[in-house]
């Protein structure tokens, strides 16, 4: 009987391959929703006469669009791409269908859960000024301090890595 020891090489190796698959995932996450960025600028400066449309990017719209980008970045995990996809959903841009409510949760699961501060911002200022329809209840105001607190908390957590970084840079 085994009491402890050296982990077996097929543990580790399994370890290996979760971590390179979650990273792999993020990765993928991340490049889906710079590619959508890069789109929907492009196509919003070309639909406003402001820019041409360059080859590449013609070329990639044979192959993909912003909204599929957006929705595959989201469900592999980018909260950034989650909150952009309900910003999108507020107006129903680029194929995706107008739906405040849910571009509303989507938004707060990015801001509550996935700690992103655009998120934040966009519904702090959302049911603040009474945005998309927002009625002004105690629901709101609970949901408008508790956005407001998640900002300080991200604000908080931000400025303490800046004092870490500044601390590295002086040793």
């Amino acid at each position: 009987m085994k009491t402890g020891g050296a982990r077996s090489p097929n543990v580790h190796g399994q370890f290996r391959s979760l971590a390179e698959t979650i990273l792999d995932r993020q990765a993928t996450a991340k490049s889906c929703f710079a590619l959508s960025e890069i789109l929907r600028r492009d196509l919003s400066l070309a639909a406003e006469g402001q820019k041409k449309m360059t080859p590449v990017v013609k070329g990639l719209l044979d192959e993909m669009n912003v909204k599929s980008l957006v929705i595959r970045g989201c469900k592999l995990g980018s909260w950034e791409a989650c909150n952009s996809y309900a910003i999108m959903s507020f107006d129903g841009l680029f194929g995706i269908e107008k739906d405040v409510q849910f571009g509303l949760d989507l938004a707060e699961k990015s801001c509550l859960h996935g700690n992103e501060i655009k998120a934040c911002v966009n519904l702090e200022k959302i049911y603040s000024e009474g945005f998309l329809g927002v009625e002004n209840d105690k629901k709101r105001e609970m949901k408008l301090e508790s956005y407001q607190r998640k900002i300080e908390e991200l604000s908080d957590d931000f400025q303490l890595d800046i004092e870490r970084v500044d601390d590295l840079a002086r040793s």
